[in-house]
C-alpha cells in the first residue's frame, strides 16, 4: 500500500513538474524555420530543434514552371520530416540572378503566373507539403514590384484555399525590401526577414540588423510582429564559411563573432549573439525565428546555435514578467585629456580608451534611455571591440546625464560614481558584456529612465589602447540588455 501510494504521489508530482514547464518558454507558436540546402543529408537534419524546414531550393522557369533540385532527396526529407512532426515547406527561387530574372519574365504574363500557381498546388499534392515559400529575393526594378503583389495574391489564394500555407523570404530592409507592397500582407502566413547579408565583414549581420529589420517590417512597413520570422545566419564572412567549420577550426569560436580561418577574419554570430537575437525576437512578440542554413550548425549541444535557440525559448518567461529588451545608446563619445582637452569627438565611429595620463589619456562615455521599466532583474552592457594588448576595463555609473555626445570634453566631463563591473578586454574582436544591474535597479527604483556609464582603465596608467564601437559605427553598437 505504502510503495502504491509513494508511487502515485511520484506520479502527481512529476505531472505538476511538466505542466510548469509547458506554462513557461517560448510561446506555443514561436516558430524555429530552418533553411535544408538540398544536398543535405536527410538523416542528419536537426529535426528534433525546428519547427518548420524550408526545403532549397526548386528554381523556376520563365514560363511559370520550376525544378526541384535533388527531388528524391527532397521526398525523403519530407516523409522524415513529418514522421517527427515537423512541417515542410518548398521555397522556390533562391538568390540567382537566372531566378530573378525567370520571376520577372513569368509574373509579369497572366498565363505563366497562373501555371505557376497550378504547379505549386501540384508540387503541394505531390509531395504532400505543408507551404510554399517564395524565395523571388530582388523583385526591384521596372513592373516588377506591381507583378509581384499580383502574382502573390493570386498564389495566396489558391495556396489557402488548399488549406496550406504561403510565406516569402524577404530583404531586412533596403531597395528590394521598400518594393513589397503592403497589399500583399495579407496574402502572406508570415516573413521570413532575411537579416543578414546587409555589409562585409563585422557589418554582414551585427546584432543591430536585427533590430533595424524589426523596425522597418514593424514600426515603418506596418505588418503585424506575429507574422515576422527574424533570419539568423549560421555562417560567416566575407567567406560565406560555416559555423561548423569555424568550430573545428578553433575551440573557442563558439563564445565570440570572429575569429581567424585560413588567414582572413571571419564575422559571424556565436553563441551569446544567437541568444541575443532570440530573445529581442522574443521580447517583440515576433512570430519566431529563422536560419540560413540549417547544415552548418555544429551537432554538440555545448557549441550547436540551433540549442542556444532552443536554450533560450525554453528559459523566456514571457511579456514584462522576465522578457530582455535590448536598448540602442541615445548618445556615445569618449574625451581626451591634455592638449585635446577641450575637443569633442561625438562623431567618431570608436569609443577610445586609454588609461595613461595628458594627451594620452581617453575615457569613454555612453548613455542610454528606457522606459516602462518596473522590476528589473538584470542589466548588461555589451561593448564590442578589441585591446592592443590584454587590458582591464572598468565600467563606472555617472550620476549626471545631462551631458551630450557633441558637447562633452575632458574639461566639462561629468564625474563618475561608482564601479559596476570590472573585465580584462583582449586582442580579439568580440562583445564584451559588463554587469551593470545593481546601478540599472536603483535609477529605475528612483523614478529614472536615463542611464549613463563612464568606461575606463584601472587607474594604473597601463598605458593599452582599447578600442570599442560606437553606435556611429556600421556594425556591433553598443548595447543594453536589460531583462524586465
Amino acid at each position: 500500500m505504502m510503495r502504491r501510494l509513494l508511487s502515485a504521489l511520484f506520479t502527481f508530482c512529476l505531472l505538476l513538474s511538466l505542466s510548469s514547464i509547458a506554462a513557461a518558454g517560448a510561446p506555443a507558436d514561436f516558430k524555429v524555420v530552418g533553411y535544408v540546402f538540398s544536398s543535405a543529408d536527410v538523416n542528419a537534419v536537426p529535426y528534433a530543434k525546428v519547427t518548420h524546414i524550408n526545403y532549397a531550393f526548386a528554381r523556376p522557369t520563365a514560363t511559370g514552371g520550376f525544378n526541384i533540385d535533388n527531388p528524391t532527396n527532397f521526398a525523403s526529407l519530407v516523409s522524415k520530416a513529418h514522421d517527427q512532426g515537423k512541417k515542410v515547406f518548398l521555397s522556390i527561387g533562391g538568390g540567382q540572378q537566372s531566378s530573378t530574372d525567370n520571376f520577372a519574365a513569368f509574373a509579369a504574363n497572366a498565363s505563366y503566373r497562373t501555371a505557376f500557381v497550378n504547379n505549386c498546388i501540384s508540387a503541394i499534392n505531390q509531395y504532400g507539403l505543408d507551404g510554399i515559400d517564395v524565395d523571388w529575393e530582388f523583385p526591384a526594378g521596372g513592373n516588377n514590384p506591381a507583378n509581384y503583389a499580383t502574382l502573390i495574391g493570386q498564389l495566396g489564394t489558391a495556396v489557402h484555399n488548399a488549406g496550406k500555407l504561403l510565406t516569402a523570404a524577404v530583404n531586412a530592409y533596403g531597395a528590394n525590401a521598400d518594393v513589397i507592397q503592403s497589399s500583399t500582407f495579407s496574402s502572406f502566413d508570415w516573413l521570413n526577414i532575411m537579416a543578414y547579408d546587409k555589409g562585409t565583414g563585422a557589418a554582414n549581420s551585427p546584432y543591430q540588423v536585427a533590430v533595424d529589420s524589426i523596425n522597418y517590417w514593424n514600426v515603418t512597413r506596418g505588418l503585424a510582429a506575429s507574422k515576422i520570422i527574424l533570419g539568423l545566419p549560421f555562417y560567416s564572412s566575407p567567406g560565406l564559411v560555416a559555423y561548423k567549420d569555424l568550430v573545428a577550426n578553433d575551440a573557442q569560436a563558439p563564445n565570440k563573432d570572429s575569429s581567424t580561418y585560413n588567414g582572413v577574419v571571419e564575422y559571424y554570430n556565436g553563441k551569446a549573439t544567437i541568444t541575443s537575437k532570440t530573445n529581442l525576437a522574443l521580447s517583440k512578440g515576433l512570430g519566431g525565428v529563422m536560419v540560413w542554413e540549417s547544415m552548418q550548425d555544429t551537432t554538440a549541444a555545448g557549441t550547436s546555435l540551433y540549442s542556444a535557440i532552443n536554450t533560450a525559448m525554453a528559459a523566456y518567461s514571457g511579456g514584462s514578467g522576465g522578457g530582455s529588451t535590448t536598448y540602442s545608446p541615445i548618445a556615445d563619445t569618449y574625451v581626451r585629456g591634455g592638449a585635446y582637452a577641450s575637443q569633442n569627438f561625438g562623431t567618431e565611429t570608436t569609443v577610445e580608451i586609454k588609461d595613461a595620463s595628458g594627451d594620452y589619456q581617453r575615457v569613454g562615455y555612453v548613455k542610454f534611455t528606457a522606459t516602462g521599466l518596473t522590476n528589473v532583474t538584470s542589466a548588461k552592457l555589451r561593448l564590442y571591440g578589441l585591446a592592443d594588448s590584454n587590458a582591464t576595463i572598468n565600467v563606472y555609473a555617472v550620476g549626471d546625464d545631462s551631458w551630450t555626445e557633441t558637447g562633452i570634453n575632458f574639461n566639462n566631463k561629468p564625474a563618475v560614481a561608482t564601479l559596476q563591473s570590472t573585465k580584462t578586454v583582449t586582442s580579439t574582436s568580440q562583445y564584451y558584456e559588463f554587469d551593470v544591474t545593481n546601478f540599472v535597479q536603483s535609477e529605475v527604483s528612483s523614478g529614472y529612465q536615463i542611464f549613463s556609464f563612464a568606461i575606463t582603465g584601472p587607474n594604473t596608467t597601463q598605458n593599452i589602447g582599447v578600442h570599442f564601437n560606437s553606435k556611429e559605427n556600421s556594425a556591433n553598437k553598443p548595447q543594453l540588455v536589460i531583462t524586465n
